[in-house]
């Protein structure tokens, strides 16, 4: 009987936290992490990602902060490794939705160079601008594709191309797009062979993303350090634990020890971005 009235108890308990959790929780986080929203919504508008699913990802992005420091604290009894963790959950969230940004921005542009030659090609053959748009649309795989397929649907509107162009080149903050875009616009507003100016703007685009290829080659061995810092400290730890288990227990156990590895950690996640900087600067 005890047992039964302390299950439901716990479970109204949980029930209570819960809808505490889903009634103020929700909109707390909304407004902690408003700047975020503010700033990296525009900023998946400008490679065509939608920023519907911004708020959850940044609430989860909190809860795993707030997970991290807890689980480190009073599960594993590391109060100093369970500060670290949370920061380092904390400047995850961010990073990782950089560097998606950023991907997407280096496929759209690759994916535009062969956009902008393929309708050079269309339109050399005698199609109307907006024929050789819709053509090169559907051959086209995302996310550029749909970025082209979103301005054939405008234009098929009735639209302007000047209105639809200059839209796209301030939406899409892409420089590929932004060239394509104005070329483009000038081509059909002041005249000219439209067929010549793609052409020579498919040849601008690919030289660029051949010094693009050749700089990400001339940096791999720096990307590659900035892993291997990364992955050593981990590596040195787990093969010093074959060698001395006791001098690594007490490494975990104790507070000095536990100070060791979160000041060894936070020295590493700064030597990263230091020489994340530095390549971001050479390319």
């Amino acid at each position: 009987m005890d047992t039964l009235i302390l299950s439901a108890g716990s479970l109204a308990v949980g029930g209570a936290t819960g809808t505490a959790a889903a009634t103020w929780g929700a909109p707390l986080l909304d407004r902690l992490n408003g700047r975020l929203l503010s700033h990296y919504g525009p900023v998946l508008e400008s490679v065509n990602a939608s920023a519907a699913l911004l708020p959850v990802l940044l609430r989860w992005w909190r809860v795993a902060t707030a997970t991290a420091f807890l689980v480190f604290w009073f599960w594993a009894d590391m109060p100093p490794v369970a500060v670290f963790m949370a920061f380092v959950t904390n400047r995850a969230g961010p990073l990782i939705l950089e560097w998606w940004v950023a991907n997407q921005r280096k496929r759209i542009s690759e994916q535009a160079v062969t956009a902008a030659r393929n309708l050079a090609g269309q339109v050399r053959v005698g199609m109307a601008l907006n024929e050789a748009l819709a053509e090169v649309a559907r051959e086209t795989p995302a996310p550029f594709g749909d970025i082209l397929r979103r301005t054939v649907g405008r234009l098929d509107a009735g639209e302007s191309v000047r209105d639809v162009l200059t839209d796209l080149r301030a939406r899409i903050r892409v420089d590929a797009v932004a060239l394509m875009a104005i070329a483009l616009l000038v081509a059909t507003e002041k005249g000219g062979k439209l067929g010549d100016v793609l052409t020579r703007i498919s040849f601008t685009l690919e030289e660029a993303q051949r010094v693009a290829r050749k700089r990400d080659t001339d940096t791999a061995a720096g990307r590659l350090t900035v892993l291997l810092l990364a992955v050593f400290p981990c590596a040195f730890v787990t093969m010093f634990s074959f060698m001395d288990p006791q001098l690594m227990n007490s490494l975990f156990s104790t507070l000095a020890g536990q100070g060791v590895l979160a000041i060894v950690g936070a020295l590493v996640y700064l030597s990263i971005r230091w020489a994340s900087r530095i390549l971001a600067k050479v390319e």
